[in-house]
């Protein structure tokens, strides 16, 4: 019985993940005068019972205990989120987005939206009031989370264990091995060994990748070029469960190939409709133009290896990894929004995914505990005993 496992980088956890983002500490003014506030201080431009209809905040630009520049925080467009949280619990607290703000000196004026709010009831006594405490957030902004270089030449993520990029992700225990897949996968009942220490024969992998792909290269003098995927005649793939696994079963004398768990092969390349074109890659920059992109929308490697892998079905998690000869990932990179990140978290764009299918046949043994009572058939004057197979 063939098991076919499925990896689509569009379903990641975390593709994105948040940066930046502050908070001071601000008393509340319940004057809605437009003009300086005061230090550390905020109004709103809305009276009780009816503060959750603020269209301004008046606020200082003096925060308690630090000092700091709205408009370096808040500059972009959409110019980002804050959330205003009273210190007082039976108080409510307010996200708004910022429309615009304006820069008054030592005050600033920022026409807001709010978005959220909690239990904000000013009829019930859980209005800002004259002297409340307020924490001011300002939100931090999404980016890829991926270590490609950006465009302050810095990796939006720092740490490469935690990168989730569509090349270079992890598939968690819960996502894939729930208790039914997980007893399908690893015939859990009629099992020697434990789903841990599990042997299967790996008879396929295809590997889908966009038309848009690119691929690092660094010349003797550390000059950073891309070239495209189709390039590329094969690349290496490393799928494996993190604990407890052995499949790094390619020798080679290229060194990558040792991270390796297959080499797929260029098979072919699948053009899109004529009104259709396949989109580039907006990070990390690069000067390449191939007229070849216009077209061309996903190109599809595979393998014919058969290979014995010793995977862990209950291991935390799954390992993806998609990188060329030289030990390069393959860079496919989801927008950072020229650099400004944004201010909700955006959905992933399905045109720069990567999806790797296998098919596994476990080759384990049955499990020989099990008791069967065969029927047979005496010949007359013989007399035949049950037997128990175990």
């Amino acid at each position: 019985m063939s098991v076919y496992l499925q990896f689509d980088s569009k379903a990641r956890s975390d593709p994105f993940i948040q940066q930046g983002g502050s908070s001071y500490n601000y008393t509340f003014d319940d004057s809605t005068i437009s003009s300086d506030p005061g230090a550390n201080t905020l109004r709103f431009n809305i009276a009780s019972p009816n503060q959750i209809n603020t269209t301004q905040i008046f606020i200082s630009d003096t925060a308690a205990g630090a000092d700091f520049d709205l408009m370096l925080a808040l500059v972009t467009s959409p110019k980002g989120q804050i959330t205003i949280t009273n210190s007082n619990p039976e108080r409510a607290s307010v996200t708004f987005i910022i429309n615009n703000l304006t820069d008054n000196g030592t005050w600033w004026i920022l026409d807001v939206v709010a978005i959220s709010t909690q239990s904000l009831n000013d009829n019930s006594g859980i209005g800002y009031q004259t002297g409340d405490t307020l924490n001011f957030s300002i939100h931090g902004r999404y980016f890829p989370n991926d270590n490609n270089q950006n465009s302050s030449s810095t990796p939006y993520q720092i740490s490469s264990n935690l990168v989730q990029s569509p090349t270079n992700y992890r598939v968690f225990w819960g996502e894939i091995n729930s208790p039914n897949k997980l007893k399908t996968i690893g015939f859990r009942a009629h099992c020697k060994d434990t789903p841990g220490i599990l042997n299967f024969t790996v008879e396929n992998c295809m590997v889908t990748v966009p038309a848009s792909a690119l691929i690092k290269r660094t010349d003797d003098a550390g000059v950073v070029t891309y070239v495209n995927v189709l390039n590329e005649p094969y690349l290496y793939v490393r799928l494996m469960t993190a604990q407890h696994a052995e499949g790094d079963l390619i020798y080679s004398n290229n060194n990558p190939a040792s991270d390796a768990t297959f080499v797929v092969w260029h098979d072919k390349t699948q053009v899109a409709n004529d009104d259709t074109t396949a989109a580039p890659a907006p990070h990390p920059n690069t000067d390449i133009t191939l007229a070849s992109l216009d077209t061309p929308r996903w190109v599809v490697y595979k393998t014919c290896m058969n290979t014995v892998m010793r995977l862990n079905m209950e291991s935390d998690e799954w390992q993806v990894r998609i990188f060329d000869r030289y030990g390069n990932d393959v860079v496919i990179s989801e927008s950072d929004n020229t650099g400004e990140g944004f201010v909700t978290q955006p959905s992933v764009d399905p045109d720069l995914q990567t999806s790797i299918l296998v098919g596994i046949t476990p080759n384990y043994p049955v499990s020989p505990n099990i008791s069967v009572t065969p029927v047979v058939t005496a010949s007359p004057g013989y007399s035949i005993p049950n037997i128990s197979l175990r």
